[in-house]
């Protein structure tokens, strides 16, 4: 997990769902987070290869996102970023958890003076799959 928040009012669309764009810059921050650790450096979104609403998200939701780096190149990371929500009630049993959304971002390694600051192979500490 990258992230996790909760969804306001404020976040609302013109339905009462929490609008679309909301999720997005959530989902972009959690794939930051992972890039820049990866990097240890600056990063920037590039591109996102698909995104899919799978349901809505509602006001007082625990928004949770999970990242997995895919791919790693000498200027640029792949990362799988997953958004699961959690609709957390007074009444245990009627708490759930379930995935919201899904997408595939490319970040590209910002390069300071000629050195490129992701290597292949490199560990990153206390990172799945790392």
């Amino acid at each position: 997990m990258v992230l996790r928040t909760l969804a306001m009012p404020a976040d609302t669309n013109a339905n009462g769902d929490i609008f679309g764009g909301w999720l997005m810059s959530q989902m972009d921050i959690g794939g930051a987070i992972m890039a820049k650790e990866i990097a240890q450096g600056r990063v920037v979104t590039v591109r996102v290869d698909g995104m899919t609403f799978l349901r809505p998200v509602a006001v007082g939701d625990v928004v949770c996102c999970y990242a997995r780096c895919v791919k790693r190149g000498n200027t640029s990371v792949t990362i799988n970023i997953e958004v699961w929500v959690k609709k957390v009630s007074q009444n245990r049993l009627a708490s759930a958890t379930r995935r919201r959304k899904r997408c595939l971002s490319t970040l590209p390694l910002i390069i300071r003076e000629n050195h490129v600051l992701c290597q292949r192979n490199k560990k990153v500490p206390g990172l799945p799959g790392t």
